[in-house]
């Protein structure tokens, strides 16, 4: 924060100094046309988290004394610990590792104008005086040790660098970024903001904020070349591919580099992250012991996750021993915009090992990938297979996990428990053939009608076609239909793929796909040969079967019978 004199601050002479910021005192201070411009540089600033960990990330950090100073905010005239003397020319001159550091350029402010330039046209427009640097007391620090992240574990993890007992003293920080991005404000906005003498905020410029926060936290990150429509992504057997197989979309540009590539967030690093919080990471021990008890006591109903059947086979499997994080997995599409068409599809997975009040909450739904493209993906499974690799790890077990409040080592183990989609993206998941199929059921074999009046096929309860001598074909009650099993749903996959590979007609592909409901191999539940030997640890995730698929309530009922029903009664 700087003092200026000019006209307009002073209001002409009539009142003293104003504080502004750095850009606001270069457009007030610098003449028309500017021959030289001034560059601030910034060292020599201490010991606070943002400028600690600067050295994790291979910066040079300085002697001074507290986060707010990663840049020279005081002159230091004084000071032997890499701050900033005065020369005999009147410039700022710094010493030691501040030498060396970043800085702050003024030619990236925009061309001050005439009413805001210094009304002295016999200054020399090099003979420009820095900048009077005000010392406030709010911009004082303690020297202290520097910071360190909570917790290091072996793992590769994300993690909030800024110890706990630090938050405190920068929670007006964290406030006024998590402000600044919900409103997105303008850099000249918060520049006021953070200048004001109310503010509780230690690091009182835009720049200074943004690289607090960029050393207090760390993410995990992984791209992948993916097709520019979003048809799909180049893994697997498709990692050699120059282009798209489906829309003929070359994979580079002229220049040779990725035309496009979807980020994925690391699942271990994501659940290493939650696990190292004290409140977290504890209820979460507990609630993996409790939910091992609660499984073996059985309960009258369904309560939560560890009385469903698909957690008790995991039980039986001896899955459930150790430190074993039960995973829902959840995937749709939604559309950024409608006019154009774009649609995205984030995966996210949801920690079922922790307490329901805090599984909920928007900040614990982990976001894994959002695969992009004008339409949905042509092979959505190309996506998965990242994060099915990462899976596999976890199902393996990954060593070196700390847990907040213990000393000891986890080894951190997590499988995907449910899938929660609507039909038609749990239909993509399972690679079934939809609505056009006569099964149309992830469950059971219940046998649909087809009517060539409207080309559609129904499943009423009883067949009315003429001949069939009404039979039966299901019944809520005693129901007698067969259910779907992972080896089911493996053999008619196989059926399909073999008759594709023999070549045989489309149209007999095609009476196949509708007659079982199955289009071929998928990932998560009847994968290819070549899959099972790649991913040898999701053998218990394939042979739990189309249960880790249940309806979806919203979907099911809240969004489709409960409109019809408001119809209905409201005439």
């Amino acid at each position: 924060m700087f003092l200026c004199e000019c006209y307009a601050c002073t209001d002409g002479g009539r009142r003293g100094p104003q504080r502004v910021s750095r850009s606001t005192y270069f457009l007030h201070k610098l003449p028309e046309p500017p021959a030289k411009r001034r560059h601030l540089l910034y060292g020599g600033g201490g010991v606070g988290p943002a400028n600690a960990l600067l050295n994790d990330e291979g910066g040079e950090p300085g002697g001074g004394d507290g986060p707010a100073n990663l840049i020279a905010i005081e002159a230091r005239n004084s000071s032997g610990q890499g701050g900033s003397s005065v020369t005999p020319g009147g410039e700022h001159a710094l010493s030691g590792p501040a030498a060396e550091g970043h800085r702050f350029d003024a030619e990236g402010t925009p061309e001050p104008s005439d009413t805001c330039s210094d009304p002295s046209t016999d200054e020399d427009p090099g003979d420009v005086p820095p900048p009077e640097f005000v010392a406030e007391s709010e911009l004082e620090y303690e020297n202290g040790p520097h910071a360190s992240p909570i917790y290091q574990p072996t793992v590769s993890r994300n993690e909030v660098r800024l110890p706990v007992a630090q938050f405190k003293d920068y929670r007006a920080d964290l406030a006024m970024y998590a402000v600044t991005d919900k409103h997105d404000l303008t850099q000249a906005s918060v520049s006021d903001l953070l200048v004001l003498s109310t503010s509780a905020v230690e690091c009182r410029t835009p720049y200074l904020l943004e690289r607090f926060i960029d050393a207090a936290e760390k993410l995990e990150t992984r791209a992948v070349d993916c097709c520019v429509n979003g048809c799909l992504a180049f893994t697997n057997n498709r990692a050699s591919e120059t282009a798209c197989d489906a829309c003929g979309a070359s994979r580079y540009k002229t220049g040779g580099k990725p035309a496009k590539k979807v980020m994925y967030w690391s699942l271990t690093a994501w659940l290493a992250h939650l696990l190292s919080d004290p409140i977290i990471g504890k209820s979460t021990e507990e609630n993996i012991e409790a939910s091992r008890k609660a499984a073996e006591e059985g309960a009258d109903g369904e309560h939560d996750y560890f009385h469903c059947a698909n957690f008790r086979f995991l039980r039986d499997r001896g899955l459930l021993n150790g430190f074993f994080v039960p995973l829902n997995f959840g995937t749709d599409g939604f559309h950024f915009w409608r006019q154009n068409g774009f649609e995205g599809w984030p995966i996210v997975v949801t920690p079922l090992s922790m307490s329901p009040d805090q599984r909920t909450h928007n900040s614990h739904q982990l976001l894994l990938a959002v695969p992009p493209g004008l339409r949905q993906p042509v092979d959505l499974e190309s996506f998965l297979h990242p994060i099915a690799e990462e899976l596999n790890r976890l199902a393996k077990g990954v060593p070196g996990l700390i847990v907040a409040n213990s000393a000891t080592p986890q080894v951190l183990r997590a499988g995907v428990l449910n899938f929660t989609t609507d039909q038609p993206c749990g239909d993509k998941l399972m690679n079934a053939k939809g609505v056009n199929s006569y099964v149309y059921n992830r469950l059971r074999i219940f046998e649909g009608i087809f009517d060539a009046a409207s080309s559609h096929v129904y499943y009423p309860p009883r067949d009315p076609t003429p001949g069939s001598a009404n039979k039966k074909l299901f019944s809520v009650h005693n129901c007698t239909v067969p259910r779907r099993t992972a080896v089911s749903i493996a053999e008619d996959a196989e059926t399909v793929e073999n008759a594709r590979a023999e070549g045989r007609t489309v149209a007999y592909q095609t009476s196949l796909e509708q007659n079982t409901g199955i289009k071929g191999y998928s990932l998560f539940f009847a994968p290819r040969p070549a899959m099972r030997s790649a991913y040898l640890y999701l053998k218990d995730l394939w042979d739990m079967g189309p249960t880790d698929a249940p309806y979806d309530t919203m979907h099911l009922v809240l969004l489709n019978v409960v409109s019809h029903l408001w119809k209905l009664f409201s005439g």
